[in-house]
This record gives C-alpha cells, structure tokens and sequence, in this order.
C-alpha cells in the first residue's frame, strides 16, 4: 500500500506523518518526508528525482508532502496532483483551521530561512516582532488559497479531509479513529499517546509571545 499524507504547511503533518511511520515500522516501508522540498534538500545534497523513483518503484511507501511541492518532471502543480491521487492508494488531507495562528507559525519559520530547516520543529517561544503586517497578510492569504486547494481535491477525488485542531487540540478520538481505519491498522495507543495525544512535541510555546498584532 503506498500512503500520502498530503498537507497545509503548519499543521501537525509531521507529527501525523512520525505517527504513521511508528505503526507500519516493522513491515518494511519506504518513507520520507518532503520528498520535492528542494531547498531543503539542496542543503543535503540529495537528488529528490532519486526520491520520486523510488516511490514509483516500492510497493510500500508513506510520503509527507506538502500542496505547492511536486517532482520537476512536472511543469504544473495539476498534473502532478492528477498523478498524486493515481499512485497512492490511501491519501490523508490535513489542513488547519485556525489562520491566523498558522500564518504566525509559518511566517515565524520562512523568516528564519531554510538553513534552519532541520529546526523548524524544535520547540520554542515565537518571537514575531521582526515580521511585519504586510508578511503576516501575504502568509495568511497564501495559506487560505492552499486550504482552497485542499477542499476541492478532498471533494474531487472523494478523500478525507481532516484538521489540526480536531486531531491535536481537542483530541478527537472518533476522528483518530477514522484515520486508522482509512489505513487499515488497528488503534495503536502508545503511538497516538506519544504522536497526537501528548504536547511533549508541540513546537509553539505560549510563554512571553510577542503577537503581530
């Protein structure tokens, strides 16, 4: 079974994303995440068309990638999500619903560069006073129009949508059923408790924040 987890920037992706690897483990899937971020692997001196071949080649595999990333094989983000929804059999959409707070996260991050990449889950107090309101409106509405993508591919291809807040705030166990079940694993309650329930992972901290506005 090949999985996508396919996902809004600043949204729990990588922690859903660890959450997915823990449970298939021990049955021998190729995974990666951020295959087409190519900023990222500039740095690393990676070549992602080796990543692509792979995921055409293995039977097995989980990706996370996010919805303005895609191989450069592809001249239009389109094709490649008509490609996308082809070769995997299960893709989980995740989205957030809360903007403002999204775009505080990810203007946060993109003002640190991707020199910081590899950092940009480490837990921390955001310091925003160096972003101004012009980047902050420039984020949001970059943002809304990647949820807007989200909506209409769920609805097109029939897959489900999920949210942040309703996996990671409110801990909603009847969605993180739903998700295993689309996976077609049984409940695995270390990892969930380790992944999704606990805060120990949650990048913002809420001490002294310096809001926007």
């Amino acid at each position: 079974m090949k999985i996508c987890l396919l996902s809004n920037p600043r949204s729990g992706s990588k922690s859903l994303m660890a959450l997915l690897q823990s449970v298939f483990w021990d049955s021998n899937y190729y995974s990666i995440s951020e295959p087409f971020n190519y900023e990222h692997h500039k740095l690393m001196t990676v070549s992602t068309h080796d990543f692509y071949t792979r995921i055409l080649k293995y039977d097995r595999v989980i990706i996370k990638t996010l919805t303005y990333q895609k191989p450069k094989i592809y001249e239009n983000i389109e094709d490649w999500y008509k490609e996308l929804f082809n070769i995997f059999d299960k893709v989980i959409i995740l989205d957030r619903k809360d903007k403002k707070k999204q775009a505080e996260s990810f203007a946060f991050w993109k003002s640190k560069g991707y020199s910081e990449f590899g950092r940009w889950h480490i837990p921390r107090v955001y310091d925003l006073s160096n972003i101004s309101e012009n980047e902050f409106i420039e984020t949001q509405n970059f943002l809304i129009t990647q949820s807007n993508i989200l909506q209409n591919l769920s609805q097109l291809y029939n897959k489900p949508l999920y949210f942040y807040e309703d996996i990671f705030v409110e801990k909603n166990q009847q969605i993180i059923n739903n998700i295993f079940d689309y996976i077609e694993m049984e409940r695995d309650e270390y990892n969930i408790n380790k992944y999704l329930i606990s805060n120990d992972l949650q990048v913002r901290r809420n001490q002294n924040i310096k809001k926007l506005f």
